[in-house]
């Protein structure tokens, strides 16, 4: 199961919601070559020097071709229009599938140090971290994306279907509430609706409190003339 979480605030929320549409877009097609991945390279343990180097080739090019970016606010103290220290966002990118692929990484960099074994040698290593290989793109066919909203918590989970006929993956909303201890399930739309009022809740506040900052600056910097 792949997790990840945004923090609230601001630019988080607005990656949040960037990161959900960029998921829908692309993640029927994932799905669908880890299907085909585990159907066809990974029916069974390779028996030969071929395939087991065919094999590591292999992994390497589904890493490559799953890694799914999306944006996350990373906060960093930077001076600011006033010449003072401030945190502020710092958009960073970061793989939704990260974990299982750090883990895949380490399983091809095993394989990889017994190339030049003997063919008896090199079977016994894979059948050893073959069933390691299955678990972590079993992993990748469920994704936990969830937002921290304060009081409440937002967690889309998008699950592989693609054995379905009606739609390759299936997208469940779950709500939380931390301060009553309750959890629901809800639509796909109405979380969207609940991040689209945070977000517009959130702009306002902070335009109010920028123009305020501002203006009490104003006043000071003007007050340190008159009387200087």
């Amino acid at each position: 199961m792949v997790f990840h979480r945004w923090d609230y605030d601001l630019e988080n929320l607005k990656c949040f919601r960037e990161a959900i549409d960029i998921v829908e877009q692309n993640i029927a097609s994932i799905f669908d070559i880890i299907d085909f991945f585990v159907e066809r390279d990974l029916r069974e343990i390779p028996a030969t020097h071929a395939w087991h180097d065919r094999l590591i080739r292999r992994l390497k090019k589904f890493v490559s071709l799953t890694e799914l970016w999306v944006n996350k606010a990373e906060w960093r103290l930077i001076t600011d229009w006033d010449g003072k220290l401030r945190r502020k966002p710092f958009l960073a990118m970061i793989n939704i599938f990260e974990k299982p692929h750090r883990q895949l990484k380490r399983i091809i960099r095993i394989l990889e140090s017994w190339k030049d074994a003997i063919k008896r040698e090199r079977r016994r290593i894979l059948t050893f971290v073959f069933p390691w290989i299955m678990d972590e793109i079993n992993k990748m066919r469920v994704i936990e994306l969830e937002c921290n909203l304060g009081q409440l918590s937002i967690t889309f989970v998008f699950q592989d279907t693609t054995w379905s006929p009606h739609s390759p993956f299936n997208i469940t909303v779950w709500l939380k509430n931390h301060r009553k201890g309750t959890t629901k399930t809800i639509e796909p739309a109405e979380a969207e609706e609940i991040l689209k009022k945070r977000i517009e809740r959130l702009e306002r506040w902070l335009s109010r409190e920028c123009e305020l900052e501002r203006a009490t600056w104003t006043m000071r910097y003007v007050k340190n003339i008159m009387e200087g």
